[in-house]
């Protein structure tokens, strides 16, 4: 039998497959490594079906060993065959590089339904319906066979809102296998490289720890956190926050943002969302068993067609725009014609005005910039370094070190360090005009009291490492003596004759700085 690197090989043959029956018509989606296209399979009796085909981008195609890892993820799809995980229909290489034909999926993403509708807003038994359905695919995900009988222990790796798609229809699909790992399909975790999306990876992928089917079970209770709260669970925290407090198991209460959350589903969240795998609930059976307690113990069951008609009713718009689209396009296919090579954009073909609604912000990861984060592997000692593109995360490794902040979280720092300057400056500058001469008046109480408390600056914490800080100017007074009692009323004498008379007025002014204190004054 031939080793996996043996048959990509022979699949890397330009002869052995041809991507001319499929016809693109429209473009769904494009990454930094792949895009995916809407195409048309025509056949005799104007047989027509709509396919979704995903190819390299034509700088890569060419590349062979992102060839091989594209073909990894093409025979991991390949042996998929469940109602909630997409189906693959052919794996090929053409001219143009390798290519996977999928089905094609007519609805939304979950992260856009949550961004358009707010995860609250929409019934909780539709949410558990959706959850539901997301724990069926992963079961059979992770209990899938070889064709031997022997266990693939496949591992998703990117459960995430993004690739749990909502069908028009109802249907719930797990989409996107391309960071997949299975043993013996050529798909595994290269030392040192972690990939996923930081928001949802659980501790032990974070620590550069080998990760298990209970790796996709974290990411779940991820969702489920969302699903109960509306919230993000990272809370709009730096990614170097969020890999400290995951690694930490440092879980925000779903009760201090829901707090009328039924416990049944607190606990369920709080069983997948443990710090170690070993303390997780340990399969997705696992997971459906209790939530189908839940559901039937509330009286909350509904059916895929219930969900269809909510997730529609929500996107009519779209879904209008979209299928006008896929028509005029069809009809330059069935003219004999070739559409355009310049595709028109499937996900564009309506942008209705919305009210502004932060739930977008909050779910809809591909509209964020690009973060970089940097760590060192508690697995390997070198240092990973996450660079986040859309949605998906591009990993790398660079030299062992010490750990570099995101660029993003230096910028507080900098802000700070510039306010402590200037606050310097200022502070300085009160000092030196506030010292008593011998051609002021001499300074009262009142006055060195509110010296005193202009001279007080509070600033806000800063992240470590902390800038420097210089110390408040205090205004020191010397201690007046009580005033003697009133002297008996007398007649004053005649005024002498008017002579010459300086006064003298002391003042001490005690600045304490960065480089020791030191007084100045007027004698």
């Amino acid at each position: 039998m031939n080793t996996p690197m043996q048959s990509d090989e022979q699949a890397l043959d330009p002869a052995a497959h041809h991507l001319d029956k499929y016809r693109p018509i429209a473009r769904i989606g494009r990454g930094g490594m792949a895009e995916v296209l809407l195409a048309v399979l025509t056949g005799p009796a104007q047989v027509r079906k709509l396919l979704v085909l995903k190819r390299p981008l034509s700088i890569l195609s060419r590349d062979t060993d992102f060839s091989m890892r594209f073909l990894a993820e093409a025979r991991i799809a390949s042996r998929l065959n469940h109602p909630n995980v997409i189906s693959t229909f052919e794996v090929g290489l053409s001219g143009d590089g390798p290519f996977i034909v999928m089905e094609y999926l007519d609805g939304q993403p979950l992260s856009k339904v949550f961004g358009r509708l707010g995860a609250l807003q929409m019934p909780l038994s539709y949410r558990l319906h959706v959850l539901r359905n997301l724990l069926g695919g992963l079961d059979y995900v992770h209990t899938l066979n070889d064709f031997d009988g022997r266990g693939l222990r496949l591992v998703h790796r990117d459960v995430s809102p993004q690739n749990v798609f909502i069908c028009y229809d109802g249907r719930v699909k797990l989409v996107d296998f391309g960071i997949a790992k299975a043993e013996g399909l050529g798909r595994n975790s290269r030392p040192g490289i972690i990939e996923g999306k930081i928001a949802y990876m659980a501790p032990e992928q974070l620590s550069g720890r080998p990760a298990d089917h209970r790796a996709d079970l974290f990411a779940f209770g991820v969702i489920l956190w969302e699903t109960l709260t509306g919230q993000r669970i990272t809370l709009g925290a730096a990614e170097d926050e969020i890999v400290r407090h995951r690694t930490r198991g440092e879980i925000p209460d779903v009760r201090e943002f829901a707090p009328e959350t039924p416990q049944a589903l607190i606990d369920l969240c709080q069983r997948t969302l443990t710090l170690l795998p070993e303390d997780r609930i340990p399969s997705a059976a696992a997971i459906i068993e209790a939530l189908d307690m839940f559901i039937d113990r509330m009286g909350a069951r509904i059916n895929d067609r219930e969900v269809g008609q909510y997730i529609g009713n929500a996107f009519s718009a779209e879904r209008d725009a979209r299928r006008r689209l896929i028509e005029s396009q069809m009809a330059i296919v069935d003219e004999g014609q070739l559409p355009s090579t310049h595709l028109p954009d499937l996900s564009r073909a309506v942008s209705p005005s919305q009210p502004s609604d932060s739930m977008s912000d909050r779910f809809l990861l591909a509209e964020e910039p690009d973060p970089v984060i940097t760590f060192p592997s508690e697995n390997t000692g070198a240092t990973v370094q996450l660079a986040v593109s859309g949605s998906r995360t591009v990993p790398t490794v660079i030299p062992s070190g010490d750990p570099v902040l995101p660029r993003r979280s230096r910028r507080p720092m900098l802000a700070w360090s510039g306010v402590g300057m200037a606050a310097a400056i200022v502070l300085t500058w009160l000092a030196l005009t506030s010292g008593g001469s011998s051609r002021r008046a001499r300074v009262t109480r009142p006055q060195a009291a509110r010296a005193a408390a202009a001279a007080t600056v509070t600033t806000a914490p800063t992240p470590a490492p902390q800038p420097p800080v210089t110390a408040p100017v205090v205004v020191a007074m010397p201690a007046v003596a009580p005033p003697p009692p009133p002297a008996p009323t007398v007649t004053p004498p005649p005024p002498p004759a008017p002579v010459p008379a300086t006064t003298t007025t002391t003042t001490t002014t005690t600045v304490a700085g960065a480089n020791g204190t030191r007084a100045e004054g007027d004698h």
